[in-house]
């Protein structure tokens, strides 16, 4: 056999052959090196809202069951002599008439509100183990000549810590179980904690504090607490005043009154009115007496129109209200209307996020809200928009009523049956009254979501996270590169 030489090797492979006989090992520009990216973590927390939005949606509720519990069409009392109250001004005061009631006008001055007195404690990290040792801490409660010797247990031990918050809500009992005309409630709020990993250096702590009030409102109200064994009141701030009681001030037609109470006589016991704020200098609120059918028309015809911007005002605000309290509102209601309604923000969509559940925070996602309508009692009849419709009022998907030209005309000549509807036994604002009721005895943040909360994981973390939020500031996302 020949021996191999150069001139009868395979043939080079040349730079202009085709692919995939490319030349290897011709000349290319280095590829520089790429780096590995860096990865950051950023959120971007509107916690700290949370508290406020809850105490919105609170006012916005009390309001409006005072409005059905001063209203004397609605009320209890109502006796068929129809005489009524109202006020130029619900967000200063409310008015009641009753049987000896005549008709007249006052102006009202809303100087200031009574306040009851409060103490606060200290503002506590909420998962943070508590300070106070393992042992019984003794002191007491005074009320004028009452005084109630108080103790309180901790156990604080290494195997089970006791947190501040269980620590407060065990003060809370010790506080509300003593018999005394005292009031303890907990809180739970935000507050601003240094930390890199947001994306404006400042995360968000839980915080917990205990409020203990007067049982009633009023200057000549007071009470002291200190302690006897252990420093537990001193230490959580407990033996100060936040804010002192005080009477409220007002003029009824120029003459000047102080009362313990914001539930103020207008004509001794006939007339009644429930200050609600306090008025500018310059503005006097109008309180009528008015006898008549023409009276309860024009003040249910108010009612209804403050229903309806309550019920607005909840749709306005649905990236933060759940969906669950239009349909724990209407769920008595046996309705075909309200039970087509279909949920904008929830059943197609595919967000998820997170709610405040009785205090605990859970995922709540679409698939689980069925939207806020009642089902259909097909045994029971008629459906509640067809007796409205009989009195010219239309109930319509959202919740909302439209009042027909007629309404008004009917109260004379349908008088009964205008009541029965709205206030009788099965009627529409007794049975929203009645689940009002009941939305009002939940927490605070029972139907309100704390989920503007956007945590990014990538290499725009920071950007993008605000990015998100802006975008949808009602749902929690989490984003991994």
């Amino acid at each position: 056999m020949d021996p191999i030489s150069e001139n009868n090797s395979a043939p080079r492979v040349t730079a202009t052959s085709d692919f995939p006989f490319e030349a290897l090992d011709q000349t290319r520009a280095p590829v520089p090196d790429t780096p590995d990216p860096v990865y950051e973590a950023k959120a971007y927390d509107n916690r700290a809202q949370i508290s406020e939005l809850a105490s919105s949606l609170t006012a916005k509720l009390d309001g409006f069951a005072r409005t059905l519990a001063t209203s004397f069409f609605i009320s209890e009392s109502f006796s068929w002599l129809t005489m009524t109250a109202q006020t130029s001004d619900s967000g200063i005061a409310v008015a009641e008439a009753y049987e000896d009631a005549e008709e007249d006008v006052w102006l009202l001055n809303s100087k200031e509100l009574a306040k009851t007195r409060a103490h606060t404690t200290v503002f506590l990290a909420s998962a943070d183990r508590t300070e106070f040792d393992t042992g019984t801490y003794e002191f007491d409660l005074t009320l004028g000549d009452e005084v109630h010797g108080l103790e309180l247990t901790i156990d604080n031990d290494d195997t089970a810590p006791l947190t501040n918050h269980d620590m407060l809500l065990r003060l809370e009992r010790v506080f509300n179980g003593s018999g005394a005309d005292v009031s303890a409630s907990v809180t739970t709020t935000y507050e601003k904690v240094y930390s890199s990993y947001y994306d404006d250096d400042y995360g968000l702590e839980e915080t917990s504090f205990l409020q203990l009030a007067s049982g009633n409102s009023g200057k000549d109200e007071s009470f002291f607490v200190e302690d006897t064994s252990g420093e537990i009141i001193g230490m959580l701030g407990l033996d100060k005043t936040l804010e002192f009681g005080r009477d409220s001030e007002y003029t009824i037609d120029g003459d000047e009154f102080e009362f313990y109470s914001n539930t103020i006589e207008v004509d001794g016991e006939a007339v009644q009115a429930i200050l609600t704020g306090e008025s500018d200098q310059s503005e006097l609120t109008q309180i009528e007496a008015k006898y008549g059918f023409e009276a309860v028309a024009e003040s249910m015809t108010r009612v209804i129109g403050e229903y309806n911007d309550l019920i607005e005002w909840i749709d306005d605000n649905d990236y933060f209200i759940s969906s669950s309290l239009k349909k724990a509102l209407f769920e008595d209601l046996n309705s075909a209307v309200l039970e087509t309604q279909t949920v904008t923000h929830g059943e197609n969509s595919e967000r998820e996020a997170f709610a405040v559940i009785q205090g605990e925070v859970k995922i709540y996602s679409p698939k689980d809200q069925s939207g806020f309508f009642p089902a259909l009692n097909q045994e029971k009849h008629p459906t509640v928009e067809s007796g409205l419709a009989e009195i010219d009022l239309t109930l319509n998907s959202d919740g909302t009523l439209d009042v027909g030209t007629d309404f008004q005309t009917h109260f004379k000549s349908r008088f009964r049956e205008i009541h029965d509807t709205l206030a009788g036994d099965e009627g529409f604002f007794t049975k929203i009254g009645e689940a009002l009721a009941e939305v009002r005895s939940e927490d605070d943040d029972r139907y309100v979501y704390s989920k503007n909360h956007v945590l990014v994981y990538s290499t725009d973390a920071g950007t993008e996270a605000k990015k998100i939020y802006q975008e949808n500031v009602s749902t929690l996302i989490n984003t991994f590169a």
